[in-house]
């Protein structure tokens, strides 16, 4: 499990794929998993970063 700590939050995030960075944002109540599956295809030319905020 990955975290990054900004200001006084931990924010956890999964680093998938290679290539160059994406950041994906999910809206106001699901996490990270809600792009997992449909994401997926993009991991041999992108490097995706999700978030669960």
């Amino acid at each position: 499990m990955t975290y990054c700590k900004v200001r006084q939050a931990e924010i956890y995030y999964e680093d998938l794929g290679e290539g160059k960075p994406i950041i994906m944002m999910h809206g106001y109540s699901p996490d990270h998993l809600l792009m997992s599956g449909c994401m997926e295809l993009v991991n041999e030319w992108l490097d995706r970063i999700e978030e669960s905020l």
